[in-house]
């Protein structure tokens, strides 16, 4: 009898060190996230404030992008979407940003 109570409180053990183990890591993941998603972001301003064609709507159009960015993510009912927000509008401008012809000014 005590054999299989010591088994039991064991595999109790393991599972909650499981459990604390798997929320750890999450947690790890989700900040490494949503540091590529702020770095991605970061570049996605800098990208239409220094390549937008039009020059007197460089600094608007950064700005926009980063207000309409942080309201979508406020409104956004869970980190992954709100990951997801983030990711396709550098997406969006990445797209933008390689359909650009380059220049030699």
């Amino acid at each position: 009898m005590k054999r299989e109570s010591f088994e039991s409180g064991t595999g109790q053990a393991n599972r909650s060190l499981w459990k604390i183990a798997s929320r750890i890591l999450r947690r790890i993941a989700m900040v490494t996230a949503w540091i590529v998603v702020v770095l991605l972001s970061a570049w996605a301003i800098a990208a239409l404030y220094f390549d937008f064609p039009f020059p007197s709507l460089k600094i608007a159009s950064a700005i926009v992008y980063a207000v309409v960015l942080i309201a979508l993510c406020v409104f956004a009912r869970s980190d992954g979407s709100r990951l997801a927000i983030c990711a396709g509008g550098f997406f969006l401008v990445l797209a933008w940003w390689l359909s650009l012809r380059p220049s030699n000014d």
